[in-house]
């Protein structure tokens, strides 16, 4: 196995940390990703594990810069009370 090769535990954390700061655009974002670091590829396979280092730390920061998700308390802040008729 080539010591250089990503590994299977980073492409876990790229697509984990990538699919929680992009969603649905996911597939998308992460194949630009992949193809501006390896200079065309869209494939993690053909990147070495100093670039996937160097994603997976740009996506973590974006990740680490949104906003928290509302706590299950401030619901009723976001959305109004229930409906007075709410069964």
């Amino acid at each position: 196995a080539d010591p250089n090769a990503v590994t299977d535990a980073q492409r876990r954390m790229f697509h984990a940390v990538g699919k929680n700061v992009y969603g649905k655009d996911w597939p998308d974002v992460g194949k630009a990703m992949i193809a501006d670091m390896t200079g065309g590829s869209v494939h993690t396979s053909d990147m070495t594990k100093a670039q996937m280092t160097r994603l997976i730390d740009q996506l973590k920061t974006e990740e680490n810069a949104m906003p928290p998700a509302p706590e299950a308390s401030d619901v009723d802040t976001l959305f109004g009370p229930p409906p007075v008729n709410y069964q």
